[in-house]
């Protein structure tokens, strides 16, 4: 990993997007520690019930699900915290709002709605059209 700017050296439109990143990956952060409370909770009843506490074959069958869905969840979760990573990298070497398909700066908006994003609009929506 390349070595990182100090924070405070960015300025202007650098430092707002550094801002976003920061907030985006505190976001996805505080949302593992919610999914990973609620699979520990399921966890528990299960293995409460399983010791003897009355079971009802539905209520596990739903419990495993919510398990699956949110180690989903943190699954990609951990993509995310890797393309903010990424993201981070590319605003220190300046090749941060461009994108990877046509080179074209993305927007602002765009950005700050999706501070790592890696595709302007019109790629995004291409990519997304092919990818299915």
């Amino acid at each position: 990993m390349a070595m990182r700017k100090n924070p405070a050296k960015f300025k202007g439109r650098d430092k707002m997007f550094y801002e976003a990143l920061m907030a985006e990956r505190a976001k996805v952060l505080g949302q593992f520690t919610v999914y990973k409370t609620e699979i520990l909770d399921t966890s528990v009843n299960n293995s409460n019930e399983r010791l003897g506490m009355s079971t009802h074959m539905a209520d596990i069958g739903s419990d495993t699900f919510q398990n699956e869905v949110e180690l989903g969840r943190m699954s990609e979760g951990s993509d995310v915290l890797e393309m903010i990573e990424e993201a981070m990298e590319r605003l220190v070497t300046g090749d941060y709002g461009h994108c990877m398909e046509c080179g074209a700066q993305i927007s602002d908006e765009r950005l700050l709605a999706k501070p790592y994003a890696i595709r302007c609009i019109n790629c995004a929506n291409e990519y997304e059209k092919t990818r299915y």
